[in-house]
């Protein structure tokens, strides 16, 4: 197998060239493995395969493919590699396709939810929610294919022009609840439950491993407001999902905060609490999980989160914030569990907070970019009782001088809309 290869951009297949491009690709594949490279006298540059998976997981799965028949070469050496993958449509899972990717760890389906805005009373809107029934037929079958290596998989949704909605929360959307037929044309709402329990026979009967993390998806009963502790979906998904990501389970809409900071999330289930960790506690190993800290250090990574860029358009702040049904179900978890959190290291605890600064794939800022509000300082310290040292979380108030105006701005506008307008207390 080569280490490397060539690829020149004026060797690029377009139009009539193409098929002639192809059937030089094995020359070039061999001439790529002898030869270092001379970038210098005017040839073509050579990269390892490594490099190019690396760049190809930033593109979407169609241009992946097209990058894949440029060569043999990168169709054998460069596609295994790739460990992420995005899904824009159904008609790209598919498993003769995905016998090439040898090496997935992480899918995001996009193609699965989609979103139209409904206005009315002037500028109110709410956002309707639907299934793709051609993705949700496929979505099982085609990630069972990966169960050697895969460990995360999101759904997202798109919007009525087919872009991706960004930071989209299925937990604030409407989903409608009747129809005027049966399947396949049921009601959103039934869709949906139908699609999560095909996620919990996927798991109960081995086609998905233990491992495997899914995230973007809400009971449509906490959508629409509808809670109680009947509900049959959430039940089965309790008693099927792996116990670690039972433990992750959201509950009647506390996704929301993830999903708007840009982290994963687990299932955002309707059932009260007290009946999800009953249904832990019934499983093999369940008790031991719930009296563990872990608990407690993920919801202190689990802040909402906003980004403000300082008045030059330059670096930007991170602040992150609890609200008060968070720092509840805090205390709440510490009383469960019989925590004396006192044990808890210092540096433990500092970790966990400063997650509440991250977005999924991206670094943990700077201590100089971030700032966690004070009244959620003050209830860690003063309401739970965790020891930690502020500075080691929060930049110095300096440093927050250049963010003044862009603050001022954000305060403006969010009491505008009354939303999240005491982020900064």
């Amino acid at each position: 197998m080569p280490s490397s290869f060539k690829v020149s951009l004026d060797d690029a297949p377009t139009g009539a060239r193409r098929s002639k491009r192809l059937r030089r690709s094995k020359s070039l594949d061999d001439e790529g493995g002898k030869s270092g490279g001379n970038d210098e006298e005017g040839g073509p540059l050579v990269l390892p395969p490594e490099v190019w998976a690396s760049v190809l997981e930033f593109l979407p799965f169609a241009s992946v493919l097209s990058c894949a028949a440029v060569s043999r070469g990168m169709l054998r050496d460069v596609v295994p590699r790739l460990t992420t993958l995005r899904i824009d449509k159904s008609s790209q899972m598919n498993l003769t396709v995905a016998s090439r990717f040898r090496d997935l760890k992480e899918i995001r389906i996009n193609s699965l939810l989609k979103v139209t805005v409904d206005y009315f009373d002037g500028d109110s809107s709410i956002e309707d929610v639907s299934l793709d029934i051609e993705t949700k037929i496929m979505v099982v079958p085609f990630l069972s294919r990966f169960s050697r290596t895969l460990e995360r998989v999101s759904f997202g949704a798109k919007n009525a022009a087919g872009k991706d909605m960004e930071n989209f929360s299925l937990a604030a959307a409407h989903i409608w609840d009747e129809a005027d037929d049966i399947y396949p044309n049921e009601s959103p709402s039934e869709s949906i439950m139908a699609f999560i329990d095909m996620i919990s026979g996927a798991f109960q009967c081995g086609a998905f491993p233990k491992r495997l993390k899914l995230s973007g998806l809400c009971c449509p009963r906490t959508c629409n407001a509808l809670r109680g502790d009947q509900c049959s979906t959430c039940t089965r998904a309790c008693k099927s999902f792996p116990l670690e990501s039972v433990l992750r389970f959201e509950n009647r809409g506390t996704s929301l905060s993830n999903a708007r900071s840009g982290r994963s999330y687990g299932l955002d289930v309707c059932l009260p609490m007290a009946q999800v960790e009953s249904i832990i506690e019934s499983r093999p190993g369940g008790k031991e999980l719930l009296r563990s800290e872990h608990r407690l250090l993920r919801l202190l990574g689990s802040g909402r989160r906003w980004e403000i860029k300082s008045g030059d358009g330059g670096r930007a702040l991170y602040i992150s914030k609890y609200d008060q049904d968070e720092l509840a179900e805090m205390k709440r978890v510490i009383a469960y569990a019989d925590l004396d959190v006192t044990k808890l290291s210092e540096k433990m605890v500092q970790e966990a907070i400063s997650k509440s600064f991250l977005k999924d794939g991206l670094s943990m800022p700077p201590r100089s970019q971030r700032y966690l509000s004070g009244a959620s300082l003050a209830h860690l310290k003063d309401e739970l009782g965790l020891r930690f040292d502020e500075a080691a979380i929060n930049a110095s108030l300096t440093n927050l001088v250049e963010y003044a105006q862009p603050i001022a701005s954000v305060l403006q506008m969010s009491r505008r809309f009354d939303d999240d307008d005491h982020f900064w207390q």
